[in-house]
Protein backbone atom coordinates (compact mmCIF):
# COMPACT_ATOMS: atom_id res chain seq x y z
CA UNK A 1 0.00 0.00 0.00
CA UNK A 2 1.22 3.20 -1.00
CA UNK A 3 1.04 6.35 1.40
CA UNK A 4 1.18 10.19 1.39
CA UNK A 5 1.90 12.72 4.50
CA UNK A 6 0.49 15.59 4.92
CA UNK A 7 2.78 17.97 7.51
CA UNK A 8 2.27 21.15 8.66
CA UNK A 9 4.34 23.35 10.60
CA UNK A 10 2.69 25.40 13.36
CA UNK A 11 3.34 26.52 16.79
CA UNK A 12 2.47 25.02 20.05
CA UNK A 13 -0.98 26.51 20.42
CA UNK A 14 -2.20 25.01 17.44
CA UNK A 15 -0.93 21.77 17.37
CA UNK A 16 -3.47 19.81 19.55
CA UNK A 17 -6.29 21.52 16.45
CA UNK A 18 -4.00 20.02 13.85
CA UNK A 19 -3.77 16.81 15.31
CA UNK A 20 -7.51 16.05 16.15
CA UNK A 21 -8.03 17.35 12.22
CA UNK A 22 -6.08 14.85 11.14
CA UNK A 23 -7.30 12.42 13.02
CA UNK A 24 -10.93 12.60 12.24
CA UNK A 25 -10.27 13.07 8.75
CA UNK A 26 -9.13 9.75 8.28
CA UNK A 27 -5.04 9.78 9.33
CA UNK A 28 -4.09 6.45 10.32
CA UNK A 29 -0.80 8.01 12.34
CA UNK A 30 -0.62 11.41 13.74
CA UNK A 31 3.07 12.45 14.93
CA UNK A 32 4.53 15.73 16.62
CA UNK A 33 8.07 16.57 16.11
CA UNK A 34 10.31 19.34 16.86
CA UNK A 35 10.51 21.86 13.94
CA UNK A 36 13.34 23.34 15.02
CA UNK A 37 16.49 22.61 17.14
CA UNK A 38 15.13 22.64 20.52
CA UNK A 39 16.24 19.87 22.88
CA UNK A 40 13.81 19.44 26.18
CA UNK A 41 15.49 18.95 28.94
CA UNK A 42 14.15 17.02 32.17
CA UNK A 43 10.25 17.78 32.17
CA UNK A 44 8.80 18.65 35.47
CA UNK A 45 6.65 15.65 36.48
CA UNK A 46 3.26 15.52 34.97
CA UNK A 47 3.99 17.84 32.08
CA UNK A 48 4.11 17.43 28.56
CA UNK A 49 6.04 20.42 27.35
CA UNK A 50 6.39 20.83 23.56
CA UNK A 51 8.64 22.65 21.31
CA UNK A 52 7.87 26.05 20.68
CA UNK A 53 7.92 25.38 16.94
CA UNK A 54 6.13 22.22 15.42
CA UNK A 55 6.29 19.80 12.68
CA UNK A 56 2.43 17.72 13.05
CA UNK A 57 2.35 14.62 10.27
CA UNK A 58 -0.38 13.04 9.25
CA UNK A 59 -0.24 9.92 7.41
CA UNK A 60 -2.61 8.69 4.86
CA UNK A 61 -3.51 6.50 1.78
CA UNK A 62 -2.19 7.37 -1.22
CA UNK A 63 -5.77 7.67 -2.69
CA UNK A 64 -7.15 10.20 -0.27
CA UNK A 65 -7.13 13.89 -1.36
CA UNK A 66 -5.46 16.00 1.35
CA UNK A 67 -7.02 19.45 -0.08
CA UNK A 68 -10.15 19.22 1.70
CA UNK A 69 -8.33 18.64 5.26
CA UNK A 70 -5.93 21.46 4.50
CA UNK A 71 -9.07 23.90 3.77
CA UNK A 72 -9.92 22.63 7.43
CA UNK A 73 -6.85 23.04 9.16
CA UNK A 74 -6.67 27.11 7.28
CA UNK A 75 -9.81 27.61 8.74
CA UNK A 76 -9.05 26.15 12.24
CA UNK A 77 -5.77 28.38 12.99
CA UNK A 78 -6.88 31.58 11.22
Amino acid sequence: MSWQQLIVRTDDQHSDIISDILTANGSDAVTIQDAEDQPIFEPMPDTMPLWPQLKVTGLFSASKNLQPIIEKIKQAIS
